[in-house]
């Protein structure tokens, strides 16, 4: 906790499982922990329009991923199970009003089409073994299984150019698409190596996580009594590729502070960047009784492989009582910024984070708080589309200034004997 996920080396319990589990070797005695992080993310929207419009600003409320943790050696071995969630990203936009007037709608909604809410979360299970093989060197493995759900909502334009005029808010259509995948395979492989002085230690590590075929349904919702509607089976699926983290770094030992720091590159394959909802059995109809199919909704999720940097000083305080930590992180932006929709915006950023550890009679207390500090982009030109069923109107939409921060809050309660 107060790390900024800082923790390749120090994290020798739940993180090591889940990251780099050659770490756990660092300590022989049993030990089990359980915590709970809250999560308050913050995202507003500024669209570029020509007259003066609202800020949106995403209802998602706080999020809560609890953990937990195990493990026992013998010998030279050391054996643990740990239970996290591995992801976590919410938010949600208010659309416009039953019977809010339609210039309104134009004027205070203008990035209705952009999407209005999403969520994405991955619960993991994992166990492992770790084994110092010499003072110096050790090595771990795990694996286990996520449990990955998704959903979103978006608004369509299912007007019919030059019938009707493109962004008329009559011929929206509001679709929901979720689906769940609940047995995704991950496994995590670590080593750390501690030269013969004894005060810096290395790691090197590297996560899989397969590939999850979301199964779902779609919903479809008229936004006005003469728009289009939608009429299906409610089935809809969408591929999250699989995804590759290296992890590297290292941590010095002084006698009463240490110093860590680490680097890591998640890898997603290029089709990552443009994903979609298969929908087998959809099809639109307007109050004509025009029909038409409607194979894909494109999602508003765009993921690409990025790197980022962190690291994390712990002060004794209190001989044997009490360590003050401290971190930071870098991340650059998760989604190229032509690509950045409402639901799944991740801007990257500059994160801080302090935090306190307190040790007595084999019981030890973590508290921390971290803070992604406010960062924005703009969208001058989107790669986001009105993305109808019907020919026509195929404008961009989410033009935006995009400005996001995130609070943590962490708490763990760890018992060693």
């Amino acid at each position: 906790m107060g790390r900024a996920g800082t923790g390749l080396l120090s994290d020798d319990l739940g993180g090591a499982w889940a990251h780099n589990p050659a770490a756990a070797s660092r300590r022989s005695s049993a030990r089990a922990a359980v915590g709970i992080t809250l999560v308050d993310t913050d995202l507003e929207l500024s669209a570029f329009t020509e007259e003066p419009s609202p800020v949106m600003v995403s209802r998602a409320g706080v999020g809560r991923a609890p953990s937990a943790a195990a493990s026992v050696s013998w010998g030279r071995t050391t054996f643990g199970v740990t239970y996290f969630s591995a992801q976590r990203l919410a938010r949600r936009f208010e659309g416009p009003p039953v019977g809010l007037p339609e210039e309104d709608i134009q004027r205070d909604f203008s990035l209705r089409y952009a999407g209005l809410s999403g969520a994405l979360r991955r619960d993991a299970v994992m166990g492992g073994v770790s084994r110092r093989f010499t003072e110096e060197l050790a090595l771990g493995f795990s694996a286990g299984a996520a449990r990955v759900s998704m959903r979103e909502s978006r608004r369509i334009w299912a007007g019919i150019a030059p019938r009707d005029v493109p962004k008329d808010p009559r011929r929206d259509l509001d679709l929901l698409a979720s689906g769940m995948d609940s047995v995704v395979p991950m496994a995590s492989l670590g080593v750390v190596y501690v030269p013969d002085e004894g005060d810096l230690e290395l790691a090197l590590a590297a996560s899989y996580t397969a590939a999850s075929a979301l199964r779902g349904a779609v919903v479809g919702r008229p936004a006005d009594v003469l728009s289009p509607a939608l009429m299906s089976e409610p089935e809809a699926a969408l591929e999250l590729p699989a995804a590759v983290v290296v992890r590297a770094g290292g941590r010095w030992q002084g006698e009463r502070w240490s110093a860590e720091g680490s680097g890591q590159v998640e890898l997603w394959p290029a089709r990552a960047r443009a994903l979609h909802w298969d929908l087998p059995a959809a099809f639109v109809v307007d109050s004509t009784g025009q029909l038409e199919r409607y194979r894909t909704l494109p999602s508003q999720l765009s993921l690409r492989s990025s790197a980022s940097l962190r690291g994390a000083v712990d002060v004794q305080v209190v001989e044997g009582l009490l360590w003050l930590v401290a971190g930071a992180a870098w991340s650059p932006i998760a989604t190229s910024t032509p690509r950045l929709a409402p639901g799944f915006s991740d801007l990257g950023g500059l994160t801080t984070a302090l935090g306190a550890e307190a040790s007595a009679g084999g019981v030890t207390v973590s508290l921390g708080v971290s803070r992604l500090w406010p960062t924005a982009r703009s969208v001058r030109h989107s790669l986001r589309r009105l993305d109808g069923p019907f020919p026509g109107g195929d404008e961009e939409t989410g033009l935006a200034r995009y400005e996001a921060a995130t609070d943590l809050v962490g708490f763990s309660i760890e018992v060693e004997q």
